[in-house]
């Protein structure tokens, strides 16, 4: 694992100016963190899992908790297969004086609001999200599936945005988050830099919510284990059955 002290200044800059600010979680599954090297395969992040997973939030050590985006993988059609791909992607807001609050995006771009489809006519604005049908752009040939020209976008009231192909392709872009939220996930800490401190492990640790999923370690320490740190970011309110995660 690369640990940030070791870095010369230069060696910094040269690891920003390859980071693309981005998160992709593609195919079977490849997920990239923000600060991650696309054309990499090193940064590149596995699971066989079937499970509901942070992929970023703000829950990172602070006190305030504003946002989830998680991701649920499932198993890919062929039955022979171990591989899983992101089947549906959920945006949860949290606040101080109201009941938490979701959308959940599914295959075939359908969105979901309190478990009922929203009319197909975009853009709308529900409970502070917005969305809306944008154009799939391309940072990576592969950043969304072939093929797909558009894809349904999901923006929080603080600014993050949530893209997903309605297939298997999710891309989560903080540009418009505010500078000093915490950030943490299985996407990592967006500071333009890929090191020890994209690897911050979620709650999971030593079985507390899934002792299927094995990562042992502490909450928001760093490890070098990355099946330890896919598993530490189980999202602990999923409607998953946690039994039916391995």
């Amino acid at each position: 694992m690369l640990s940030m002290w070791l870095f010369s200044d230069n060696y910094v800059e040269h690891l920003k100016q390859m980071a693309t600010g981005e998160c992709v979680c593609r195919g079977d599954p490849h997920c990239f963190a923000f600060d991650a090297n696309r054309s990499n395969s090193d940064h590149d992040l596995h699971t066989s899992a079937l499970c509901e997973y942070i992929l970023s939030t703000d829950s990172c050590g602070g006190r305030l908790h504003t946002y989830d985006v998680t991701g649920v993988f499932e198993l890919v059609k062929d039955i022979g297969s171990s591989k899983s791909f992101v089947s549906e992607v959920n945006t949860y807001l949290y606040s101080a004086d109201r009941p938490p609050t979701f959308l959940t995006i599914k295959q075939g771009m359908i969105v979901t609001h309190k478990d009922q489809e929203i009319p197909q006519n975009f853009p709308q604005s529900i409970d502070g999200f917005i969305i809306d049908i944008v154009p799939a752009v391309f940072a990576h040939p592969k950043d969304f599936s072939k093929g797909v020209t558009e894809v349904m976008s999901i923006t929080l009231p603080n600014g993050v945005n949530v893209q997903y192909d309605g297939i298997k392709g999710v891309k989560i872009n903080l540009d418009a988050l505010y500078p000093n939220t915490r950030r943490c996930g299985l996407c990592g800490n967006n500071d333009g830099v890929y090191d020890d401190r994209d690897f911050r492990m979620g709650a999971n640790v030593n079985g507390l919510y899934c002792t299927g999923l094995v990562a042992v370690g502490e909450r928001l320490t760093a490890t070098s284990n990355k099946n330890y740190f896919f598993n530490s970011w189980y999202f602990p309110n999923s409607t998953k059955n946690c039994a039916a995660c391995v």
